[in-house]
């Protein structure tokens, strides 16, 4: 029994049950039903009262879905009666909120050019750039005009812009760095005292990185060098065991420039790629891929190249605590996968899928599509025997399986990108697909797949491509993708028969470059993990600039809690990072 003051019948003492909008056991009672918002709000915030005819608990104006049949007129029913920033009619804003209950967030809001802050300051124009894939961070690797490189890890607050320099470990804890006319380990070419950096890669394996660089002392067309960092430090460390790897020395065996270490004598190394993490035993691993064409090569693609892959470890050698060296796969020869028309790099990405792990390699197919190969993680070499320089250790090849070819009617497809995420069953992992089409203005477009790859059955369940935008003015550069768990659409959102649940309401954000007249601007998409399709009408602005946006990337900040983004701005010769998302989200 309790005692309701109410605003027009004074004191009435009553045994209240309820359900939906009305009152019910009221017996013989006779009271005057509320009529007004004014008259109803007292009852409803009663603790323990029932609820009534037109309640609006936040004040918004607009009432409880459960009073919807009971209305006699039209105002609006909410959606969320306990928060008044949603409601039918309301202008949908950059909150990471559904605003007008239409279960789409942050439509047409998310334009805006979200300031951003220098990321590497100083940085002259960059000549190559490597943009790696990864879940909670993605390294950066920049090659500028005047052969500087520079690391970092995009996502990573603890990670510090560092250059790159080559070195060789001669004793544990003892790194002679090359310069000053100190031979370059490997080259062992008359008149050849340094190695440079012509391109280069890397991925974080560990706490140290396994880097791929390609130097053109001693052979114009490049040679590819796999070395390795320890954490922070930025010398690339060239070692490598005494029989069965030329990793450091070069794919070039002993740096003659002649294609001695492959099957087919192919001379020259381009665009080349690292992802590491992945482990099939107890050595830290990356796989590396490139393009087997002169580093020169037009970054809009030419003729027929194969596409080649070498599986890289980092050995700690026995015995001698602090030194190390990187040994191959294949006794480090590469391994052909395919062949491109393509000039970009091939697209590399580390999978987990319950037990199982590995790599994900996608490049534009020269037959046409996307060709993506899903590479398993490869076990450790024969244990090295310290002192033994006669200890012959073959290493095993990767033996990589055949492609599976997405949007195989599309010619052309180039300048690849990926993100990999687990998928909705712990047996699968989710797999975005972005790519360019045409590299001359005025034919330029951007295309995605996305899809689902089962490691036990190595299957892909890929939706149709779908086309992102058309523009005259994305030229050579290629997209850059991430995959964001939530925050596109709230649960319940119905589309072509299909509705979103709680681990379908993100999905992928794309973005690229335009170019117009001197100008640049960074524009992205976001496509729904729902169906594949773009959430957007429009793609929405990030960034415009009236000088050149170049090395456009998006990635996981602040531990993985927001999705930032990163470019090179001519205008202000510096890296610089944003926020992407008007909300925090998991990116990845």
């Amino acid at each position: 029994m309790r005692s309701l003051t109410m605003p027009w019948s004074g004191t009435l003492s009553v045994t209240l049950v309820a359900t939906g909008c009305s009152l019910m056991g009221l017996g013989d009672f006779d009271i005057p039903e509320c009529t007004s918002n004014e008259q109803c709000q007292p009852l409803n915030r009663e603790n323990g009262i029932t609820e009534l005819r037109l309640r609006d608990w936040d004040d918004d104006g607009a009432y409880a879905a459960q009073c919807a049949a009971e209305l006699e007129d039209s105002r609006a029913v909410d959606c969320d009666d306990n928060d008044p920033s949603r409601a039918p009619g309301l202008t949908e804003s950059c909150d990471g909120v559904d605003n007008d209950c239409d279960l789409i967030i942050d439509e047409g809001a998310l334009s805006g050019s979200p300031p951003t802050e220098p990321l590497i300051a100083e940085l002259d124009s960059p000549d190559r750039a490597f943009l790696g894939a990864g879940s909670e961070s993605r390294p950066l690797v920049i090659l500028d005009s005047s052969g500087d490189v520079r690391v970092v890890m995009l996502g990573d607050p603890s990670s510090e812009p560092r250059s790159l320099e080559y070195g060789y470990q001669t004793e544990p804890d003892a790194v002679d760095v090359v310069g000053d006319g100190s031979q370059c380990p490997a080259d062992n070419v008359a008149g050849v005292n340094a190695c440079n950096f012509a391109d280069v890669a890397g991925d974080r394996v560990g706490t140290d990185w396994i880097v791929a660089s390609v130097s053109t002392e001693g052979c114009a067309q490049g040679q590819l060098k796999v070395g390795y960092t320890e954490g922070q430090d930025g010398v690339v460390v060239l070692r490598g065991p005494e029989q069965h790897s030329n990793l450091y020395l070069g794919v070039d065996l002993e740096g003659a420039c002649t294609g001695a270490s492959r099957n087919d004598g192919t001379v020259g190394v381009a665009r080349p790629s690292v992802a590491g993490g992945a482990s099939a035993g107890a050595l830290p691993q990356a796989l590396v891929a490139f393009l087997a064409d002169d580093v020169r090569r037009d970054p809009c693609g030419g003729s027929v190249v194969d596409v080649e892959v070498l599986g890289a470890w980092l050995e700690s050698v026995p015995n001698r605590m602090g030194l190390k060296w990187t040994n191959g796969t294949n006794d480090g020869v590469p391994e052909r996968v395919g062949s491109t028309t393509g000039g970009g790099r091939p697209a590399l990405a580390r999978y987990s899928a319950e037990a199982r792990q590995g790599y994900v390699l996608a490049y534009g197919c020269a037959e046409g599509g996307v060709a993506l190969h899903f590479i398993p993680a490869f076990a450790d070499p024969p244990e090295y025997v310290f002192g033994d320089a006669n200890t012959v250790r073959p290493t095993d090849g990767l033996a990589p399986p055949e492609a599976i070819v997405v949007a195989e009617s599309h010619s052309g497809a180039d300048q690849v990108a990926l993100s990999v995420s687990p998928g909705s069953d712990p047996d699968r992992v989710r797999v975005g697909i972005a790519w360019r089409e045409g590299c001359e203005a005025g034919s330029v477009s951007v295309w995605m797949v996305a899809g689902e790859y089962s490691p036990d059955s190595g299957s892909l369940v890929a939706n149709d491509p779908v086309e992102l935008t058309h523009t005259g003015g994305t030229g050579s550069s290629g997209p850059a993708v991430v995959y964001v768990e939530s925050g596109f659409v709230m649960p319940g959102f119905i589309r072509d028969e299909r509705t979103a649940d709680d681990v379908t309401t993100g999905g992928w954000v794309v973005a690229w470059v335009e170019e117009s007249d001197g100008a640049s601007a960074l524009r992205a998409v976001r496509v729904l993990a729902l169906d594949g399709q773009p959430v957007d009408e429009e793609p929405w602005l990030l960034q415009s600039r009236d000088a050149a946006i170049v090395v456009p990337g998006l990635y996981a900040r602040s531990g993985g809690e927001q999705l930032g983004f990163a470019y090179y701005d001519e205008a202000g010769s510096e890296m610089v990072e944003g926020v992407a998302l008007c909300v925090d989200g998991d990116g990845s």
